[in-house]
């Protein structure tokens, strides 16, 4: 079977059309909402060439959602887990890309049945900009975005991330889980989180992923902040040519409470007394220049002499931080990606 047959897309959407659920559109119940034990959310933040995963919604407005129904998540284990050969050819890793591309196009397609009809082009469009007729290949097999009707009324001009609060809000209701969806930012930092490139130019200075490390006057970490820039580009449909598709202007940047991934780019070490000074001095950087200056007062480079005991104090306080929030999740953050900025 070919990545674009569409037979094997036929009986997923007649069970769709014909179920007493969804025969009439796809309403909010069909998505499941967890349980006492398991939240019904993720969110992914993609680290260029690494990838964290966090449970929950977090931050504002994600450019790209997915619903992903039994058929699809089964798939997307055997693609890329059970069938998956880390030491196999180039043929067999893009082949594995490739189908993976069409796993994600059908779970975007499904979220994009739960939208108002005249939504769904307008947002397909702008998550493929430049590459609308690869995506539309594969819908024209997909008969569930187009004849699926609306079955969830919205009442603002932004329908996608109303469903996004909607299942939201509906999950935490029914789990009563104590595992937050919201992220707590400390608010002398607050004045970075959300800031968009358009905006501030600093931002292309910065790696994809940095911690500031927030400690006391005896050198104990108080708190962490995970400074998550997200890379915008015009779509993500393939493999090579990264940089020909970027939109640096529509980057942003997100400031997440913990630790995300495990390839940090950088550190700032930050005395609890100075956040507010150095959230201040980060919005005044616009050159390389400014940049050195800031990095000089506020980070550690890979050639500082407190490099390694900053990371043993880190390695430490995340060692806690995991035990207390998830009981198992441990391990050593990778530097093999920290650059000296």
């Amino acid at each position: 079977m070919s990545f674009l047959d569409g037979k094997s897309l036929e009986p997923r959407d007649e069970a769709y059309r014909t179920h007493e659920i969804t025969k009439k559109g796809l309403p909010l119940s069909a998505i499941w909402k967890g349980d006492a034990n398991s939240i019904s959310q993720l969110t992914v933040f993609r680290h260029f060439d690494s990838a964290s995963v966090s449970e929950g919604f977090i931050g504002e407005g994600p450019n790209t959602v997915w619903v992903i129904d039994y058929p699809t998540l089964e798939r997307i284990y055997y693609d890329l887990v059970v069938n998956f050969d880390v030491f196999g050819s180039v043929s067999h890793q893009i082949l594995t890309r490739m189908y993976m591309d069409y796993l994600r196009m059908e779970s975007e397609a499904l979220f994009l049945s739960f939208l108002p009809v005249a939504d769904r082009e307008p947002i397909l469009k702008h998550w493929y900009r430049g590459a609308l007729a690869q995506a539309k290949v594969f819908y024209g097999h997909s008969h569930l975005l187009i004849d699926t009707p609306a079955a969830i009324h919205y009442g603002g001009k932004d329908p996608k991330n109303e469903l996004i609060r909607m299942i939201g809000t509906r999950s935490m209701r029914s789990t009563h889980s104590a595992r937050p969806t919201t992220n707590y930012v400390p608010s002398d930092l607050k004045v970075l989180d959300n800031l968009s490139a358009k905006k501030s130019l600093w931002l292309r200075y910065l790696p994809e992923l940095s911690y500031v490390v927030v400690h006391d006057d005896h050198g104990e970490i108080t708190n962490v902040i995970s400074m998550v820039v997200n890379r915008a580009h015009a779509n993500v449909s393939f493999i090579f040519g990264e940089e020909d598709r970027r939109i640096p202007e529509e980057d942003t940047l997100m400031l997440v409470n913990g630790l995300l991934g495990s390839y940090p780019n950088f550190i700032f070490w930050i005395d609890q007394s100075e956040i507010g000074k150095f959230a201040d001095a980060a919005k005044q950087v616009s050159d390389t220049k400014s940049m050195d200056q800031w990095v000089a007062r506020y980070g550690v480079r890979r050639t500082d002499p407190r490099i390694w005991s900053v990371l043993d104090r880190l390695h430490y306080y995340k060692q806690h931080y995991y035990k207390q929030k998830d009981g198992e999740s441990e391990g050593l953050l990778d530097v093999s990606r920290y650059e000296n900025l």
